[in-house]
């Protein structure tokens, strides 16, 4: 009880650690999901297992790489001087506090540029990980995992690389909040629902984040809904109908 409670912190935040404990209250005053048949060894149990191994082997493979990274230090970005001010932020406890909840999703995208050859610096101004990869494997999309950055080749004259750590960077918190909330996973999964409805310049996180430090050109604010947004909210919909019908069938 005490592990499963734990990896359910671990993995699923305060929102799956607050679920786990209604289930176990649940079984433990011999509600439905403490019945001898729900106890049963089902396929759906052991996939779930074997689910939750995995993630939990990522987190420590993500802890351990991160906790290497910090021992063995990376030298710092150059950068050229631009006509701004830079996105600076003082090590101070809310800044500890983000690199330690978002530790093990940084270590796994650290071994992920490790991996693609990248170059990793520091950039001292936000104390964020830059990792410059060749863009061959990753794509060419420039992508924020917790503390640190994967930027493939990028087009210099619509942002320079300060600017996109500085852009990058204001992510971390986000990642930091969604990581206590739901977990080291939750924060790409609401990013990517938001940008599904609300794609590029539209995105309330890119948005929080400065569009123009991100060379998002200006689109709208309201969502974009075509046949595949209409798809999914039917979807979406079915899903809840037939869950409320079987509860109705069970009572």
């Amino acid at each position: 009880m005490s592990l499963a409670g734990f990896c359910a912190l671990l993995l699923g935040g305060l929102v799956g650690f607050a679920w786990w404990w209604f289930l176990s209250r649940r079984r433990a005053r011999g509600g439905s999901a403490g019945t001898p048949q729900a106890r049963r060894p089902s396929r759906l149990r052991y996939a779930q297992s074997a689910g939750v191994a995995v993630l939990l082997l990522l987190v420590v493979v993500g802890t351990g790489w991160r906790a290497e990274v910090a021992a063995r230090g990376v030298p710092e970005c150059r950068h050229p001087r631009v006509e701004r001010s830079a996105y600076t932020r003082s090590l101070d406890a809310s800044l500890v506090a983000e690199k330690v909840v978002t530790w093990p999703e940084t270590g796994v995208g650290l071994l992920y540029g490790q991996a693609t050859g990248s170059s990793l610096c520091r950039y001292a101004p936000a104390d964020y990980y830059v990792d410059f990869h060749t863009g061959t494997i990753a794509g060419t999309y420039i992508m924020n995992v917790g503390d640190m950055v994967l930027a493939p080749p990028f087009d210099t004259r619509v942002h320079s690389g300060e600017e996109v750590a500085d852009h990058e960077a204001r992510h971390r918190p986000q990642w930091a909040v969604a990581t206590v909330l739901g977990g080291p996973f939750a924060f790409p999964i609401v990013y990517g629902i938001d940008n599904f409805f609300f794609p590029a310049s539209r995105n309330h996180f890119e948005r929080m984040a400065g569009l123009a430090a991100g060379g998002y050109p200006s689109a709208g604010y309201g969502p974009v809904i075509g046949w595949p947004q209409v798809a999914v909210l039917v979807l979406a919909g079915v899903l809840v109908v037939l869950a409320l019908y079987r509860r109705f069938r069970r009572r």
